[in-house]
């Protein structure tokens, strides 16, 4: 004999909400080093000895060399490095590349437009989800106004009080530009609640 049982109404609801959910977004789980973003930096600097770092330094000028490699010129200085990883805005990239890269790619870096965006950063003294399975949601079925929404204690623990929890609700262009600071403030309101649930 076997005996089978139904789900309550309210297990029956959280199992529909929770796959609603999962049908609307895109969930995935993303982390950060302990000390942020920055710790990166600092672990490529312990791991290469004999480093020779500049701070503060702006480069003036990158030039090729003709037995190879660069030549950099920063903070009144020449060095010669056998290659370049370069960061800075489009426009500056530009400039500093004006004589190595086609006029074309230089002219493309130049005409480079800035999108802009609004982020939403909500804080709880308490965690309202402490076992939310994923740190990130991005819009997957209807396009939203937002573009993610993000769990700050998942992302990057040490960020957020023991026990506490802070959402980062981002907005991109278009509709943000449409927005003005009160619709952006609600819209981020009503992605959390949408995401992650209502407050208990």
């Amino acid at each position: 004999m076997s005996i089978s049982a139904s789900p309550s109404k309210e297990t029956a609801w959280r199992l529909s909400y929770k796959n609603g959910v999962v049908q609307q977004f895109y969930k995935l789980s993303l982390q950060v080093p302990p000390e942020g973003v920055g710790q990166f930096s600092q672990w490529l600097v312990d791991g290469s000895p004999g480093l020779d770092l500049h701070l503060c330094c702006p480069v003036n000028a990158v030039r090729t060399r003709n037995a190879g490699g660069y030549s950099i010129d920063a903070g009144g200085k020449s060095h010669d490095v056998d290659a370049v990883v370069m960061a800075p805005e489009p426009g500056v990239a530009a400039d500093l590349l004006s004589d190595i890269i086609p006029s074309d790619s230089a002219a493309k870096l130049r005409n480079c437009r800035y999108s802009e965006y609004a982020h939403v950063q909500l804080c709880y003294k308490k965690n309202p989800w402490p076992n939310f399975p994923a740190s990130v949601a991005l819009p997957a079925t209807d396009l939203r106004k937002w573009g993610a929404c993000v769990l700050l204690s998942h992302r990057h623990p040490n960020s957020v009080p023991a026990g506490g929890e802070a959402v980062g609700v981002y907005f991109y262009t278009p509709p943000f530009a449409d927005m003005d600071d009160e619709e952006i403030k609600h819209e981020a309101l009503m992605a959390v609640t949408e995401v992650f649930g209502a407050e208990p």
